[in-house]
């Protein structure tokens, strides 16, 4: 089996208020019912979800090639989307990154996080592994 790594970005949108520590606010939410599992903000800029030696990042990140990056992700993934408009003009987003899973032991702990990313209002969820870009309320592409 190859190696896992989760990796997604969700894209949110101009219109939506939504803070790091609102984000923090949720995730912790999202975990407390399974108190192994340590969701710790590191940094205003860094999450990071740890369990034995599994380490699943998310990073918020507001630097100007953000919005470079929506532009492109619009223009080639939502293409024929008619919101193409509000995801190129995203300026901050959430990405992930986590430690190989192979056997994908944390699976379900990446699942839990996409559930927050789908609580989150005029927000884009993109799989660049897939080639997809989808609003958070939608289901993902087939």
């Amino acid at each position: 089996m190859g190696f896992t790594y989760y990796k997604t970005m969700l894209m949110i949108a101009e219109t939506t208020v939504l803070s790091w520590d609102d984000f923090f606010e949720m995730l912790k939410a999202e975990f407390i019912n399974n108190p192994a599992k340590i969701v710790e903000k590191m940094s205003d800029k860094q999450i990071q979800i740890r369990y034995k030696t599994w380490v699943f990042n998310l990073y918020w990140e507001t630097q100007p090639h953000v919005l470079e990056e929506s532009q492109e992700i619009a223009q080639i993934f939502a293409k024929n989307r008619p919101d193409k408009d509000i995801i190129g003009k995203c300026h901050r987003r959430i990405t992930t990154a986590s430690n190989p899973d192979p056997d994908m032991e944390y699976f379900n702990d990446y699942v839990y996080v996409l559930q927050v990313f789908e609580r989150i209002p005029d927000s884009y969820i993109f799989d660049n592994q897939a080639g997809h870009v989808y609003k958070s309320t939608e289901s993902p592409p087939a």
